[in-house]
């Protein structure tokens, strides 16, 4: 486990937006595990709280907290927002860990994407992931401090031919438009001690992958030269690192967390999405 200073994240407010899903749960612990103040975010309150009790008892820090937010509402957004900043007065770190995935939609051929596809994979990754740091971006001027963490994807960064349906194409699109929103506020904020980045971790060990079964995951261990999967821990590491004083240099970048699969092209097919 990665540690600079054990004591750093205390009494820090810590929103994790999308802290239901395997990513956002670990990054949530890993928090609570350094005693800040952890919002966990979501539409689910039922699942969210379940999950929120957990993590109390695990790593024995009652202040973790849940609040309700629906990423494609703008409102509910701004809700989400003022209601943190009102109770709090402030927000040092976010996390955009929400996100539609791959198996949301219905597979279909390439060109036929529809429209529907489209936008219901860009309101929840893309226009949710904008409309959450530009309003907690507000909150983070005002204090001019803040870390804004965006979990990405290595779908983002590559096409492969023969690897895309209608699916895998929306994913792409907006995972590589979250990499662009992260990049255009690092550069906008830099003035105001706010540092932006991405992660973009590749296969990871979720509850949503490993429902794949068995022959999918050991294709894809096969195609990662680390040979397994990653963790959700090694994530919420790597978010822990980024909001940490030693990452104060760090900014507007994407951070691959994938085993060593970006760093190769040509093996990749279709079956693997």
């Amino acid at each position: 486990m990665w540690e600079k200073d054990k004591s750093e994240f205390e009494n820090q407010v810590v929103v994790v937006v999308g802290g239901g899903g395997g990513i956002g749960s670990a990054i949530a612990e890993a928090f609570a595990e350094r005693k800040a103040k952890v919002i966990i975010c979501s539409r689910n309150v039922k699942k969210l709280e379940e999950i929120a009790e957990k993590i109390r008892v695990k790593t024995n820090n009652p202040m973790v907290e849940t609040m309700e937010v629906d990423v494609t509402s703008e409102d509910s957004i701004k809700q989400l927002a003022e209601r943190i900043a009102s109770k709090y007065g402030k927000v040092d770190v976010l996390i955009n860990a929400h996100g539609a995935l791959i198996t949301a939609l219905s597979r279909r051929p390439f060109l036929e994407t529809t429209i529907e596809d489209w936008e219901y994979m860009m309101n929840i990754n893309a226009r949710g992931v904008w409309l959450t740091c530009r309003e907690f971006a507000k909150i983070m001027v005002k204090n001019n401090r803040g870390k804004i963490i965006n979990i990405s994807s290595q779908a983002g960064s590559r096409v492969l031919r023969g690897a895309l349906d209608n699916a895998g194409f929306c994913y792409a699109v907006s995972k590589a438009t979250v990499d662009q929103i992260t990049r255009a506020f690092a550069i906008q904020l830099v003035d105001y001690n706010i540092n932006v980045n991405a992660i973009a971790p590749g296969w990871v060990e979720t509850e949503e992958l490993l429902k794949r079964g068995p022959e999918a995951i050991e294709m894809r261990k096969r195609l990662i030269p680390k040979g397994r999967l990653c963790k959700p821990e090694e994530v919420a590491e790597l978010a822990v690192f980024l909001a940490s004083s030693a990452a104060d240099y760090i900014t507007g970048q994407v951070i691959y967390i994938d085993g060593g699969v970006s760093a190769i092209y040509g093996s990749i097919q279709r079956q693997q999405t």
